[in-house]
C-alpha cells in the first residue's frame, strides 16, 4: 500500500508498476478520483514498458481520520506500507524572499520536522490501530521522524532515500578512479540527512561527522572523501529539486522489493529501526538488519549520527521521542517565520505542522 501520491509518491508508484514486481500495489490518497487517475496513468504507461504490470487498485485514506485509515488498512492486510506523505509546504517556502529562504536553508531541515513527522504519525497510529503487522517504510525526513516515533512506540520499520541517494555516484566515482566496473565497488556509509544532503549539492559535508569506507574487489582502498564530495557536486552531479525526488523514488522502490524478497538484498538506509540517521543494511524477508562498517560497532555509529544531526538543526532526540532544537536553528525560525519553538513532542506535530504553513503564508502575503 503506496499512501501520499505527490511528487515523491507518484514516482514510487511509477518505478514499482515498471519494476515487475509480483506484488500487487494499492496507490491510496484522500482524493478518489485524483488517485484514480495518476494510478491509470503509471499502469498504462507501465504497460508500455513490461508485461509484467502487477494487479494494483485504489483505496481511500485521509490521514486526518486515523480511525477510517485503520479500518482501511484492516481490510486490505497490505504486506508492506509506503508512506510519503508529508505537509511540507514546498510551494509556500519556495515564495518566501531570497534571504529568508538562505537563513532557513542553512540551519537545516530539522525545524521543519513536525511537517513530516504529523502524517507519519498519524498513519503509524492507524496502523497499531488496525492490528496488523505490515512492515512500514517511511520516505518522510526518517533520519529523525522514525526515531521521534520511536520514543512513541510506534517507529516505522525503516525509512528510504538520503544516505541510499548517495551511493550510486559514490559507487560510479570510486569504480572511475580505479578503473574497476561499479560492480567491483562496496561502500560502506554511516551519513546523516545532515551529510547526505549537502554532499551532492555542495561538494562538502559542511563540518558534520560521517564515516564513508570502501573495497575494489573485495580488498580496501583509501577514499579521500574531501575530493570525492567535490566531485559529487561536479562530474558526478545529479538534478535537485522536483526532478531529484526520482532518486529517491529509487531508493524507496528498492527498499520496498527487497523487503518482499525471500533473500536480504544489502543496501543504505535511514532511520531503520528507529535509529537516528543512515546506515549500511540488509533488508529482506520483511526485516531490516543493520550491519556497521567494518571496525565500526552499531553504538558508534549510531553516536556519529547523532553528533550529525546538530548540523540539521536538531540538538537531540529523548527517549521519549521529545525533540530539541539546536538555540542556533530556533533563533533563525522565530527570527525569520514567527515560528517560536525550541523542543516538540510528537503529539504537537500536527498543531506544529499547521502554525508553520500559516507563518509561511504569512510571510509570502505581506
Amino acid at each position: 500500500m503506496l499512501v501520499g501520491l505527490g511528487a515523491l509518491g507518484s514516482r514510487v508508484l511509477d518505478g514499482f508498476l515498471r519494476a515487475g514486481a509480483e506484488h500487487s500495489v494499492v496507490a491510496a490518497g484522500r482524493d478518489d478520483q485524483r488517485t484514480r487517475t495518476r494510478l491509470n496513468l503509471a499502469r498504462f504507461s507501465a504497460m508500455q514498458l513490461t508485461d509484467r504490470v502487477p494487479p494494483s487498485a485504489t483505496a481511500h485514506v485521509d490521514l486526518c481520520d486515523v480511525d477510517r485509515t485503520a479500518e482501511t488498512i484492516a481490510a486490505v492486510r497490505p504486506d508492506v506500507i509506503v508512506n510519503c506523505a508529508t505537509t511540507m509546504p514546498y510551494g509556500l517556502i519556495a515564495r518566501l524572499p531570497a534571504g529568508t529562504r538562505e537563513r532557513l536553508d542553512a540551519v537545516g531541515l530539522g525545524p521543519w520536522l513536525a511537517t513530516h513527522l504529523a502524517p507519519a504519525d498519524s498513519l503509524m497510529r492507524a496502523v497499531h490501530l488496525a492490528g496488523v503487522d505490515s512492515a512500514v517504510v517511511n520516505c518522510a525526513y526518517p533520519d529523525a521522524v522514525d526515531p521521534a516515533l520511536a520514543g512513541a512506540g510506534r517507529a516505522p520499520l525503516v525509512g528510504t532515500g538520503n544516505v541510499g541517494n548517495n551511493e550510486p555516484a559514490i559507487r560510479c566515482a570510486l569504480a572511475d578512479r580505479f578503473g574497476v566496473p561499479v560492480e567491483d565497488v562496496t561502500v560502506w556509509m554511516v551519513m546523516h540527512h545532515a551529510v547526505s544532503h549537502r554532499i551532492h549539492r555542495l561538494g562538502t559535508a559542511g563540518g558534520a561527522p560521517f564515516h564513508l569506507s570502501a573495497t575494489v574487489g573485495g580488498s580496501a582502498v583509501d577514499v579521500d572523501s574531501g575530493s570525492l564530495f567535490a566531485e559529487l557536486a561536479t562530474r558526478y552531479r545529479r538534478g535537485n529539486g522536483v526532478d531529484g525526488r526520482l532518486m529517491a523514488a529509487a531508493s524507496t522502490v528498492a527498499v520496498t522489493i527487497a523487503l518482499l524478497a525471500d533473500s536480504p538484498r544489502r543496501l543504505h538506509v535511514p532511520g531503520p529501526s528507529g535509529l537516528v540517521g543512515g546506515y549500511p543494511a540488509e533488508v529482506g524477508l520483511r526485516q531490516v538488519r543493520v550491519t556497521p562498517p567494518p571496525g565500526l560497532t552499531e553504538a558508534a555509529a549510531v553516536q556519529l549520527n547523532a553528533a550529525a544531526q546538530r548540523y540539521d538543526g536538531i540538538e537531540s532526540i529523548g527517549p521519549d521521542g521529545t525533540v530539541t532544537f539546536t538555540a542556533e536553528a530556533a533563533e533563525v525560525f522565530r527570527t525569520q517565520l514567527g515560528h517560536d519553538c525550541r523542543s516538540l513532542r510528537v503529539d504537537e506535530a500536527s498543531h506544529l505542522a499547521d502554525e508553520l504553513s500559516a507563518r509561511c503564508k504569512e510571510r509570502v502575503s505581506g
